[in-house]
């Protein structure tokens, strides 16, 4: 599989997800933006850029950084205000996560298992941004401030498997 159909499969079912929660969804027309979706919370838009992860370790790994144009292949972390959160899509788990993306600057890794040196700190562990955690977060702070996020709440919450 190539990685644009990759790419593309994943936002897809990120995509599917923040549906089948109840949230309006936006894409940004073109290309260039820094964010592949933009996600209704009530009184805010999340840019949300869609990342494909692998397995490797004992972890989920993920590209947390920019693809500089021109034909290179070089990257740079993205900047402050460029995107709210990655949305993390693993293919060999089914499994999906959500990570501000201020928590990264030069490499996506989220811990599945626990370290065999039994380091704890400075590690990121997957079950900490869930998707389900992620979902709850975003409803609970719209409904803070009084707005209503969703077109329609049936089905928050369901499961995209």
């Amino acid at each position: 599989m190539q990685t644009y159909e990759r790419g593309n499969r994943s936002e897809g079912i990120v995509l599917s997800a923040y549906i089948n929660a109840g949230l309006i969804v936006s894409i940004p027309f073109g290309t260039g933006a820094s964010y592949d979706l933009v996600v209704d919370a009530g009184g805010r838009l999340l840019k949300i850029q869609v990342k494909t992860a692998w397995l490797a370790g004992g972890c989920l790994r993920y590209h947390s950084q920019r693809r500089r144009g021109g034909g290179y292949e070089t990257r740079r972390p993205y900047r402050e205000g460029e995107a709210d959160y990655f949305a993390v899509y693993c293919p060999q788990t089914d499994d999906l996560y959500a990570v501000p993306t201020e928590m990264h600057r030069t490499e996506g890794r989220l811990r599945l298992t626990p370290t065999k040196n039994k380091q704890q700190k400075l590690i990121k562990y997957a079950a900490d941004y869930s998707w389900e955690k992620h979902i709850k977060e975003i409803k609970g702070k719209a409904t803070l401030v009084g707005i209503e996020p969703t077109a329609s709440t049936s089905g928050a919450l369901r499961s995209i498997h």
